[in-house]
């Protein structure tokens, strides 16, 4: 192997390795709280229910008038920065998409052009500061150390602190705020049923098997 190869080898390795800035926890947690917290109103232009060939979009949020929601709306594949999806809203733009599945209900959807919010991972991918518009469950990986990666262990969440990651790759990501006095766990997460949207939630430990615990190796414990 010469050494063009090689320096053309490193270049390529440089290039896609995660390239990120630092951020402190309380950062990302005031990051969360803006995405839960953001006021926007929803018209009747950015409303449409078909997730059926060739179009799958479902809006989560049903509007023949003007209404004011609070909380970005959950959009699967989606990683709108509050920015983009202001304008998009006051366009055309489709107000999240909760169509995750194809008519079959087994075969995963693709994010959907002219969809604005965030699905799970693309809220930790905003939260985060990450410079990529969307990263999946799986693709945080790079981007995270490992506090400990048994889905068994009973006391995989006592080292985490907030702004860490409650993770099943391929299922669901929730960003880590507290263990309150009951011990349940208080996290943020952008989730559909009930709510469509970025919520705040206290989730009962029996509700995490199978999840596993991450770090974004970019926080800043050092800043206050």
């Amino acid at each position: 192997m010469n050494n063009i190869t090689m320096l053309l080898l490193w270049s390529a390795l440089f290039l896609n390795m995660p390239s990120e800035g630092k951020i402190t926890r309380e950062q990302i947690i005031e990051n969360a709280e803006e995405y839960r917290n953001l006021e926007w109103q929803m018209y009747s232009r950015n409303y449409l229910k078909q997730c059926t060939k060739p179009v799958y979009i479902k809006t989560p949020f049903k509007s023949d008038s003007t209404i004011t929601i609070a909380g970005m709306p959950y959009c699967w594949g989606g990683g709108s920065t509050i920015d983009k999806f202001t304008q998009a809203i006051a366009d055309s733009g489709k107000a999240g998409n909760i169509c995750t599945t194809l008519e079959d209900g087994k075969t995963r959807n693709t994010y959907q052009g002219n969809t604005y919010g965030v699905d799970c991972s693309g809220f930790v991918t905003r939260v985060w500061e990450l410079n990529e518009e969307h990263r999946g469950t799986t693709q945080l990986q790079s981007y995270c150390e490992v506090i400990e990666d048994s889905p068994k262990k009973n006391d995989r969440f006592d080292k985490l602190k907030m702004g860490d990651i409650i993770i099943k790759p391929k299922a669901h990501v929730y960003l880590f705020y507290k263990i309150n006095t009951k011990g349940e766990i208080e996290v943020f997460h952008s989730t559909t049923g009930d709510n469509n949207k970025i919520v705040f939630d206290t989730i009962p430990l029996g509700k995490l098997n199978g999840y596993v615990t991450w770090r974004y190796k970019y926080v800043d414990d050092q800043k206050k």
